[in-house]
């Protein structure tokens, strides 16, 4: 793959990571990861018949009286599709693929004395245990809800979650390490289906999706409400180009984070020659030599705000040493001493 080639090159920054997991997974819900999949594999049926995998299951669920029957969402409208998607996917929403509900809310007073330092129970998950993308849910955080607790929702292992108020809204998202209990401020989606937890993860942090969540947020605090959050449009493949795009991202987020890695060694070495380096200019009888050793390499390792902000210090250091202008007494000899002007100082201070 031409994209894994590239990633080397892309990531000369430790920020450069997180564009380009989001271009990676952007890629992965356009179906552009597995175009040469769907080469390979052109006898896969349609996420058509996906869709009427979804509908039994739901009709099961409500049947089962475990979820309530809704109103029928608006047909989907073309202007409404983010983006051109393979033939064999198609658009549903969100509302349409799986059960969305938002978890209790409990008071910070009742969580400390009748649910803090639970042995047993379903933990207990706030927004602040929710990181980013594919970040680990803290789900050992001291807060347990006990299991016969009745009026707790509980989400089951594997629930994707994602926050719905405040700033971290549609920012903060996570995968369930098992069954929670959970905050009124996250949503959970169980899907119908098969549909991978991953996939929608993934969905959750592409662009076009962050998108399309922010337009749908109001509110002074800043909040999407369920109705507008099952609104949204979900791109969706079949279930075997779902498993495949799962590997495919899983692979390169691999990629990315071993570059990461490196590329935060490397900015880290740079970091202590440049240390290294200027510390040798301030202290060095022999400036000129050591300014120009450093010109050599300036556009190698003044690429970081840091190292940037180092020269200016050690620049004003030189100043205050007198090492800038070395040459300029030199061509005026003739300058008075600063002793004279001490003296002048001293008259004024005198006088006032």
């Amino acid at each position: 793959m031409k994209l894994l080639s590239l990633l080397k090159e892309l990531s000369l920054h430790p920020k450069n990571a997180e564009e380009l997991k989001g271009l990676i997974l952007q890629l992965a819900v356009e179906g552009k990861l597995t175009a040469n999949w769907r080469e390979d594999n052109p006898n896969v049926e349609s996420a058509s018949e996906l869709l009427k995998q979804i509908e039994t299951k739901k009709d099961l669920l409500i049947k089962e009286k475990k979820i309530k029957k809704s109103k029928p969402l608006d047909v989907i409208s073309d202007d409404e599709k983010y983006f051109h998607i393979p033939e064999t996917w198609i658009w549903e929403r969100l509302g349409n693929v799986g059960n969305i509900f938002n978890g209790n809310s409990v008071n910070k007073a009742i969580k400390e004395a009748k649910y803090t330092g639970l042995k047993e129970g379903y933990p207990y998950i706030g927004t602040k245990d929710v990181g980013y993308g594919f970040e680990s849910i803290n789900d050992d955080n001291g807060v347990k809800i006990p299991h016969d607790e009745p009026k707790f929702k509980i989400a089951n292992k594997g629930t994707v979650l994602i926050c719905s108020e405040g700033g971290s809204a549609g920012k903060k998202m996570g995968m369930l390490p098992q069954a929670c209990c959970f905050g009124n401020k996250l949503y959970a989606i169980e899907q119908f289906g098969e549909i991978e937890s991953v996939y929608i993860l993934g969905l959750y942090g592409s662009p076009a999706f962050s998108n399309a969540f922010q337009e749908k947020m109001s509110g002074i605090i800043g909040g999407i409400s369920r109705s507008n959050f099952i609104d949204l449009l979900i791109p969706l493949p079949p279930i075997e180009e779902q498993k495949a795009i799962v590997e495919l991202v899983k692979q390169l987020f691999t990629e990315v984070e071993q570059i990461e890695e490196l590329t935060k060694e490397r900015i880290s070495l740079k970091e202590d020659f440049v240390t290294s380096a200027l510390r040798k200019l301030t202290e060095s009888e022999n400036t000129t030599q050591e300014w120009n050793f450093l010109q050599e390499h300036f556009s190698s390792f003044f690429t970081e705000k840091l190292n940037v902000k180092k020269l200016r210090e050690t620049i004003l250091q030189l100043a205050v040493q007198g090492k800038l202008t070395a040459k300029w007494r030199e061509a005026n000899p003739s300058v008075e001493h600063a002793s004279e002007l001490l003296k002048r100082i001293e008259a004024e201070k005198q006088q006032l």
